[in-house]
């Protein structure tokens, strides 16, 4: 499926004392129909001054917008509108659209400026961008067509400084393309956080439209996080072990990128993660009931931990305990108190 954008679409992203420029191809359509320069003056008396339409209909003038308009790409394949997830992720991370269309990114990693230079030229191969250096970032800046047509395609997500945010033309994607979006934005403005035990993952922004945004999409991918203000921004998180696994499979960021490699680096340092714990204890006990002794030896779990897994962590925890859950119970056999399953 092809998806085309017509010159109507093109002439509404700029300012609305250009739109007569919209007649400019009807009149070219009737002056091939043979229709004279009186007729169509007739047809579009009060519309268009008599001046213009003399340049129009001889051919000695053609709107700047209509020529802008020839130069743009108009087709866009279905892996075209696959790579631009990954466009927008940067622009509305590191990059922008300015409100005269000119699209831009910026970024002192080398890898992600190669990362957006190739997406944009699979979509727009005629399309160069002008780059420039400022101490270790690079910038790229492309013709305002390029802008003018992704405002056609998605809305005005971007438009000038601090206006960034989310367009219907976003939200109205499928759920595989938002999160293509994900990971490109998590490369800009996200991190994963290594503490001494354990970590979380993070992303700042400061307009909190796009960090809702970006925590319903997470959680349309069954993903949990939480928001806070933090120092003048919206401050995003992931913090258990199940949940920054689900975005590792799920989003992630992009691949040999160290952010990538430090989520697997947290993910290893945590030795004994709930929901997989519980799991090979419910396995365990499958086999029969066993004693709480013959639950730590067999997973090399301290005491403290094991009573956590099978009644909670906390008097007042979110997340309740194998027992508490009725999954297990606890029966006694003498003096000694055995576990199993339900």
């Amino acid at each position: 499926m092809v998806l085309k954008i017509n010159f109507k679409q093109y002439l509404k992203t700029y300012n609305t004392k250009l739109s007569k420029a919209i007649y400019y191809p009807k009149i070219l359509r009737l002056k091939k129909k043979g229709l004279s320069l009186k007729s169509i003056e007739n047809l579009y008396d009060n519309l268009i001054p008599k001046s213009t339409l003399y340049f129009w209909y001889t051919e000695k003038r053609i709107p700047r917008i209509f020529l802008s308009f020839l130069k743009a790409k108009k087709k866009f394949s279905k892996e075209d509108m696959q790579t631009f997830a990954h466009v927008i992720g940067n622009i509305i991370g590191d990059g922008g659209i300015t409100n005269k269309g000119y699209t831009h990114y910026c970024n002192t990693e080398k890898f992600l400026i190669k990362k957006f230079k190739n997406n944009m030229e699979r979509i727009f191969p005629e399309e160069k961008p002008c780059i420039t250096n400022h101490k270790n970032a690079t910038h790229l800046t492309y013709s305002p067509r390029v802008g003018r047509i992704i405002w056609c395609l998605f809305g005005k997500f971007s438009f000038g400084k601090d206006t960034k945010k989310i367009t219907i033309g976003i939200i109205s994607q499928p759920l595989k393309w938002k999160m293509k979006l994900l990971t490109s934005l998590y490369d800009d403005d996200g991190s994963a956080v290594k503490l001494k035990q354990g970590g979380y993952i993070s992303l700042k922004q400061k307009l909190k439209g796009i960090i809702l945004f970006v925590q319903i999409t997470l959680a349309e991918c069954n993903i949990k996080s939480m928001i806070s203000y933090d120092q003048g921004k919206w401050l995003l998180r992931i913090s258990s072990y199940k949940e920054m696994l689900k975005f590792k499979k799920e989003i992630n960021f992009s691949k040999d990128y160290r952010k990538r490699e430090r989520l697997d680096e947290i993910l290893s340092t945590i030795k004994y993660p709930h929901f997989i714990t519980k799991q090979k204890i419910v396995d365990f006990l499958k086999t029969g009931p066993k004693s709480f002794q013959n639950i730590t030896e067999q997973f090399n779990l301290k005491r403290g931990t094991l009573h956590g897994h099978l009644r909670g962590w906390r008097k007042d925890s979110k997340e309740d305990g194998l027992i508490k859950n009725g999954i297990i119970i606890k029966i006694k056999a003498g003096k000694e108190i055995f576990y199993m399953l339900n």
